[in-house]
């Protein structure tokens, strides 16, 4: 049995640059955090896929499952037989922090090492999500047009990170369709965010701790700009990271993240303190 964390990501800024084939391109600063969902995998010796997940999803059919999709993807690529998959489920659906991505990507990692696959499985991930390929290796990056065209960069410092936590999600794809009727906002400067994050200068990233589909997101949920109003009063650094609903905030040490997340809690917000992951797959 092979096991494989799958992490949570961070859009730290997110601009919208344009429409291509009736696709958003962006560009985006994207860190991992250490909240992560668990993949197991066990091979089998026919051509069937298992798959049993906890926490979340259960009554998702099979079918429509990113890590049942890019295991698919991976038989069909490869010829191997299929695999039983067990899922364990920590990243809230539905708040813009990539918890599918995670898990196919994790599920493609997974059947590499299971099989003895050496091979650039990056053309299988940009098939199955966005942030699929981003999440496949490395843990800090420019992420540009769908999510394939990817920048490296070396791990930033550790930030500990409060993610706020809505029932109720945002629709992806209502959201991105209210940005295109709304004014847009002005963009992140991208390098002037990089280097705030090296830097550790909380001011300075919260300048450009700027997301696009903000407006549309908190149109369609309004506890997004409830929590967005309250964290940024205990923090400079926050922003919302994907399409929502989650808002995040960054601190430099773990006893402020854990005073702004009792002071939160107070106020009726949930939330989740992760910190950010350097050197993960």
């Amino acid at each position: 049995m092979i096991k494989v964390n799958a992490h949570a990501k961070l859009n730290l800024c997110l601009n919208i640059t344009g429409l291509n084939g009736g696709y958003h391109d962006l560009e985006s600063v994207v860190v991992k955090v250490a909240l992560c969902d668990t993949v197991k995998i066990k091979k089998r010796n026919d051509d069937k896929i298992t798959l049993k997940t906890s926490g979340a999803l259960k009554n998702m059919p099979i079918e429509q499952n990113n890590a049942y999709k890019s295991i698919k993807l991976f038989m069909e690529e490869f010829k191997t037989t299929g695999a039983d998959v067990k899922i364990t489920k920590r990243i809230p659906i539905g708040g813009g922090l990539g918890g599918s991505s995670a898990d196919a990507a994790g599920a493609i990692a997974a059947m590499k090492r299971l099989y003895g696959v050496n091979a650039d499985l990056k053309p299988i991930a940009e098939k199955v999500g966005s942030d699929t390929a981003f999440q496949l290796r490395g843990s800090f990056a420019i992420m540009r047009g769908k999510g394939g065209d990817l920048q490296y960069l070396p791990p930033i410092p550790t930030y500990y990170v409060l993610l706020s936590v809505s029932d109720a999600g945002v629709d992806t794809g209502k959201c991105y369709k209210l940005y295109d009727e709304l004014e847009k906002t002005p963009p992140a400067d991208v390098a002037a965010m990089i280097n705030a994050l090296y830097k550790r200068d909380l001011t300075e990233i919260g300048k450009n701790a700027i997301n696009a589909l903000y407006i549309a997101a908190k149109t369609i949920n309004p506890e997004v700009e409830r929590a967005y109003t309250l964290m940024r009063k205990l923090s400079p650094a926050t922003a919302m990271t994907g399409s929502g609903a989650s808002v995040y905030s960054l601190f430099l040490s773990a006893k402020d993240c854990k005073k702004a997340k009792k002071r939160l809690k107070n106020l009726g917000v949930d939330c989740i303190m992760t910190k950010t992951a350097e050197n993960v797959r």
